[in-house]
């Protein structure tokens, strides 16, 4: 996990909202906005395509299982942030946020067997 900010999100026009990660630019429509808030839908995090007003979906957006954190997958990082900071920036009451890498699942987590003398024998 980085120590500083891995992006930010900024207030756009026409309801957008922009989320700069690193050096990428990302976009949620306002429609996608009213689904993840009020629904708690996932919606599609979207990049330009090679084609100037082309978009392609390149990530999901979606509520934590609380509701009270938003969660931006890409590949396989993940981006949060307090769901009350995306809905001000999304509602132009702040210009912008900054957000964090969350950190990676552990995999390497190793079970104790009952037949290699762990604590269940």
């Amino acid at each position: 996990m980085s120590p500083c900010a891995a992006g930010h999100i900024l207030h756009g026009n026409e309801g957008r909202v922009y989320i700069c990660i690193w050096e990428e630019r990302y976009q949620i429509c306002p429609e996608d906005l009213g689904m993840l808030f009020f629904v708690g839908d996932r919606v599609p995090l979207m990049k330009k395509g090679p084609a100037l007003q082309v978009y392609q979906i390149s990530g999901l957006v979606s509520l934590s299982p609380s509701g009270q954190a938003v969660i931006i997958a890409i590949d396989k990082q993940r981006y949060m942030m307090p769901r009350a900071r995306l809905l001000a920036v999304a509602l132009g009451e702040e210009a912008s946020c900054d957000f964090f890498e969350m950190p990676e699942e552990n995999s390497d987590i190793e079970i104790i067997s009952p037949h290699k003398e762990g604590a269940t024998s």
